[in-house]
């Protein structure tokens, strides 16, 4: 201590004291030393205040920032919790009054004697429409469950991303859907990729577009090579997110302005970011002109992360 005073001319350091009694005390230690111009020192004044208390104080203050913390934590759970609850419940119960519905009016018929096979073949549709969106309600929420765990492995093979999407607008079977969609692309576009994950990104992405874009409006894929990357771009024309949407698009449960009346958990593009995140590439959301649609960017790398 002396020798850095002596060098630097001042020596300062924090720490546990102990007193002629045997306590212990917290202390500020300044030692300074004392010299007439370039001389040596001829000697040193060491100045040691207790900062027990001060310590102390800040120590508390830390342990309460530290309970303010994990209480906005709790409280931000606790709040997200009930939203999930309420949008689940919401979107759970229309397909499952449907399902019901569909099932007494199959018994009521039968027990009037009235099933005859136009009535059965319809209340069938009816329970396999209901059923197909309940199965797609627990996919997701069982899909963020396992990607927040990090449960899944990603299978990545070399995937050609034109050849995927063909696929992909294929399953859109609903004619006025299907037309509606416009893809432009090369004949191949290779990444290493986990194709059923992948398709699930672009399904989401094409479905997303095609609620909130007005029929006959169509919705435009396309498909391009660039450095070191393939960009898959999903235009609408849709009303657009605004700016407050346009921040939180990607967040788990987060719903627009404009999605009133339209199905869904909000769950979808927090699903296809974080499988895009996975691969080693970036997806990004953002509203073209005012009125005039969203469109979706997933950049890939060509190479293995």
């Amino acid at each position: 201590m002396l020798a850095q005073a002596t060098k630097e001319g001042r020596f300062e350091d924090e720490g546990w004291r102990v007193r002629n009694d045997g306590s212990r005390f917290w202390a500020d230690v300044v030692i300074t030393a004392l010299r007439n111009g370039d001389e040596p020192p001829y000697g040193f004044v060491k100045i040691t205040r207790d900062l027990t208390e001060q310590r102390a104080a800040e120590e508390q203050r830390r342990v309460l920032e530290a309970e303010q913390r994990g209480r906005a934590v709790a409280e931000e759970a606790l709040l997200a919790r009930d939203r999930f609850l309420s949008i689940a419940s919401h979107e759970l119960k229309t397909p499952v009054a449907s399902l019901q519905l569909a099932v007494e009016n199959l018994l009521r018929s039968s027990e009037m004697g009235r099933l005859d096979e136009d009535r059965l073949t319809t209340g069938l549709q009816r329970i396999g429409r209901a059923t197909r969106r309940l199965t797609s309600l627990v996919s997701e929420l069982l899909d963020v469950s396992l990607l927040n765990a990090r449960a899944t492995a990603l299978n990545a093979k070399p995937t050609n991303l034109v050849a995927l999407m063909v696929e992909v607008v294929a399953q859109f079977s609903e004619p006025q859907d299907a037309q509606r969609i416009r893809l432009r692309a090369a004949t191949e576009a290779w990444v290493p990729a986990d194709g059923p994950r992948l398709e699930q990104v672009f399904t989401n992405l094409i479905d997303n577009a095609l609620k909130f874009s007005t029929a006959p409006a169509p919705v435009d894929v396309e498909i391009c090579a660039k450095s070191g990357e393939v960009e898959v771009s999903i235009a609408d024309r849709g009303i657009g997110p605004d700016e407050e949407t346009t921040d939180r698009i990607f967040e788990a449960f987060g719903r627009g302005h404009n999605a009133g009346g339209i199905q869904g958990l909000g769950l979808g593009l927090y699903i296809a970011q974080q499988i895009v995140v996975r691969h080693g590439g970036r997806i990004e959301g953002r509203r073209r002109t005012p009125g005039s649609g969203t469109v979706f960017t997933v950049s890939l790398p060509t190479e293995a992360h």
